[in-house]
């Protein structure tokens, strides 16, 4: 979405004066800082909700420390605390703001799934949904939907978390295992040239004495 309104705006496609109100939900990052406070300032833009349930993993990732510039959110972020009950805060214009950041390690499985309330499937539209006004409007129940159904919908990364842990950690112990094999095999072999070349001098020196002895023994003309 934020993009259809960046690329409408800088290709000229509506009027300078046509305003511009986004309102996205568990948007993920997708442009640089420098991008991001562009798009913070283009005037077409009145409004821009960035509306994120809290531990939402598609609304933290990218990563900030990825690509060669880094990725960074645009503003202005309203962050849902507590989607169940509607309980959320409104975050600094930087986009980044450290109150409304999470780690992906603590991650909902549902939480990309209810905004508002309402519930994003891809079933048939004749199944169930439960719709609740975030201003406080009586609740609207199109199909009863039992929580125990609802609590069915998962992404499975939290399951995908422990697999990468442990890939990652097998991956290291290999590597400490190989470095310590190659440490070992250079120590050996700088002990040896060590000694090696501490024999070599010694040689050099018997050598010199025995030269020495022969001159004072037998005059330099024998030689």
């Amino acid at each position: 979405t934020e993009l259809c309104a960046l690329d409408i705006i800088d290709n000229e496609i509506i009027n300078d004066n046509i305003d511009i109100e986004i309102y996205t939900f568990g948007c993920p990052r997708w442009a640089n800082k420098e991008l991001a406070e562009y798009f913070n300032n283009l005037d077409n833009i009145i409004n821009n909700w960035r509306i994120v349930n809290k531990h939402d993993p598609v609304a933290i990732v990218p990563g900030q420390f990825l690509g060669s510039h880094g990725y960074h959110h645009t503003a202005k972020q309203i962050l849902y605390t507590d989607y169940s009950n509607l309980e959320y805060i409104e975050c600094d214009g930087s986009g980044e703001d450290p109150k409304c950041g999470y780690s992906l390690w603590d991650e909902d499985s549902n939480a990309h799934l209810w905004y508002l309330n309402i519930h994003e499937n891809c079933e048939d539209e004749d199944e169930s949904l439960v719709l609740l006004s975030s201003f406080g409007d009586d609740q609207i129940t199109t199909t009863q939907q039992s929580d125990e159904q609802n609590n069915n919908v998962h992404f499975g990364i939290t399951d995908a978390h422990w697999i990468l842990a442990l890939i990652f950690l097998c991956i290291g112990f290999i590597v400490a295992v190989f470095y310590f094999i190659l440490m070992k095999k250079y120590q050996r072999i700088n002990r040896y040239e060590k000694q090696h070349n501490k024999s070599g001098k010694l040689r050099k020196g018997d050598h010199t004495n025995i030269m020495t002895h022969s001159l004072l023994e037998y005059g330099e003309d024998s030689y």
